[in-house]
């Protein structure tokens, strides 16, 4: 009898919970919203990650089936896809109370939570405006001479490879991911790493490579489609997770910096004998705690490392598939630069086919293609579509770059787009590579100073060539940054008898 009324009593409750998870997945149809329909166990996780295509792919697919507003589940957690403009502004920068944080972490693990990737509402908006400061103008002349240390590295490195070898064969997704890090380790902590010379013995270069090889844990991927066990999956991610082995190898260099600082033993200082980067940033605010201090120098590296590797890598690319662009921007940089001197920040301002150059690579080639998501705090309608409280809004930056109706002939490589005359007509969110709104990428500025100097002293020394115009190199979207899937190797000829 008493085992009778355990199984009867034990079918009752799983068959409830099977009832309300039915009932969440009918969340979009319920409100006339198309969409992909979701497994049972998994929501679209297993179409959107292990159905052999990028996420770019199956998006794409399922907005030219449901067209530009649509719902998926990501394991149980409601993802409306919106890329209609207008209500893309409405939900990024008009309606700040309703949806103006990112979605809840679903595995709360150190350092994330004290991040601006974590943080929300007040807490969020105090650390925001502490760090926005890092990013002035100011501040960037200030850290763009440590930017011209590490470019003239890389400089120096493809000189080498040219007379050694011809210039042939040269991996620049490699070689971006070692100036990258090189970059932020030392604007972000005044931390000299070897990430360049020894692409492949850097015991930093590698924690980083690994932590974003390794973020997209099964783990998590468990936690998204079974909520209630999200503790266990902190567990175990901290037990086994080599996204978590990664993070205290690279907190254990963050935390020395810090340590380091305060005792005055580091010896990384600006002429007027004061240091330059996002860490003493953080310090001399005074507001912020150490916890918050340690995670977002964290956040720094890891978000300035991998997103502006990628957009290097893409530009590089299709400026070496397009020779007359190239061969334009050349001539402009020598015109306003002068021969083989790297810019500083003010410099770069005033080549302006410059920046039409990288604003089209970043139009073609998003980084954080699938990142700009938004919590809902309440229900809300925008447009006679009904958002749902807890659900996501996410809006796929590589959909609208890629609109033919914002864009025509979206797929061709042209920097004229960005002339005044064609900007003034188009819509504030047809371009927005860094998002948008108050929760717009808040080192957007510091990447476009990096992504610059690095195009203008490599394109004044070097001419590169590649593979066919018509070659499209295979994409991968490991974790919410797009990135090559193969390696892309180019040719580097210098432009002049220079070493």
């Amino acid at each position: 009898m008493i085992a009778f009324l355990i199984i009867s009593f034990s079918l009752i409750f799983f068959g409830y919970l099977a009832y309300r998870r039915i009932l969440h997945f009918r969340t979009f149809s319920k409100h006339g919203i198309s969409g992909p329909p979701p497994s049972f166990f998994t929501g679209n996780i297993t179409q959107l990650r292990q159905s052999g295509e990028t996420p770019l792919t199956v998006m794409h697919t399922w907005g030219k089936k449901y067209g530009k507003i649509f719902g998926y589940f990501v394991g149980t957690r409601a993802t409306l896809v919106v890329s209609e403009v207008n209500l893309v502004k409405e939900i990024l920068v008009k309606n700040r109370k309703s949806c103006g944080d990112r979605p809840p972490l679903i595995v709360k693990m150190e350092p994330v939570t004290d991040t601006l990737v974590g943080l929300r509402g007040r807490r969020w908006s105090h650390v925001r405006g502490q760090l926005s400061p890092i990013f002035a103008k100011a501040s960037l002349r200030e850290m763009g001479r440590t930017m011209a240390v590490c470019v003239a590295v890389t400089g120096e490195i493809l000189a080498e490879k040219v007379n050694k070898r011809g210039g042939g064969g040269i991996d620049v997704w490699k070689l971006y991911q070692g100036l990258t890090c090189d970059v932020i380790s030392r604007c972000a902590l005044a931390m000299e790493v070897n990430s360049q010379r020894d692409n492949d013995g850097d015991e930093f270069l590698a924690a980083v490579r690994g932590f974003l090889q390794h973020a997209m844990s099964p783990f998590i991927l468990l936690a998204l489609c079974f909520p209630s066990i999200a503790k266990v999956a902190e567990v175990g991610m901290k037990a086994f997770g080599v996204s978590h082995l990664m993070t205290r190898m690279i907190m254990t260099s963050v935390t020395d910096a810090l340590q380091n600082r305060r005792r005055g033993t580091t010896d990384r200082k600006q002429n007027n004998n004061s240091y330059v980067d996002v860490l003493q940033f953080m310090l001399n605010s005074g507001k912020l705690s150490d916890p918050e201090i340690l995670a977002n120098s964290w956040i720094f590296i890891l978000g300035g490392f991998e997103t502006t590797a990628s957009a290097l890598t893409f530009s590089t690319l299709l400026l070496a598939q397009h020779q007359d662009v190239q061969e334009k921007l050349a001539s402009e940089l020598e015109k306003v630069l002068g021969v083989d001197e790297i810019p500083t920040y003010d410099q770069i301002q005033n080549v302006k086919y410059l920046d039409k150059v990288v604003s089209e690579c970043l139009r073609l080639y998003p980084p954080v293609a699938t990142f700009v998501t938004r919590h809902v705090n309440r229900d809300m309608n925008f447009g006679g579509i009904t958002l749902t409280s807890g659900s996501t809004v996410q809006v796929p930056i590589w959909e609208i770059h890629h609109d033919p109706n914002l864009w025509p002939d979206p797929e061709h490589f042209d920097p004229e787009r960005f002339n005044p005359a064609e900007k003034v007509g188009r819509h504030p969110m047809a371009f927005i590579p860094f998002g948008a709104g108050p929760r717009s990428c808040i080192g957007a500025r510091f990447a476009l100073t990096e992504i610059k100097m690095a195009l203008a002293h490599i394109f004044m020394k070097f001419r590169v060539h590649a593979p066919p115009i018509d070659w499209a190199p295979k994409l991968a979207v490991p974790t919410v940054t797009l990135v090559p899937g193969e390696e892309i190797k180019l040719t580097f000829s210098l432009r002049r008898n220079v070493s």
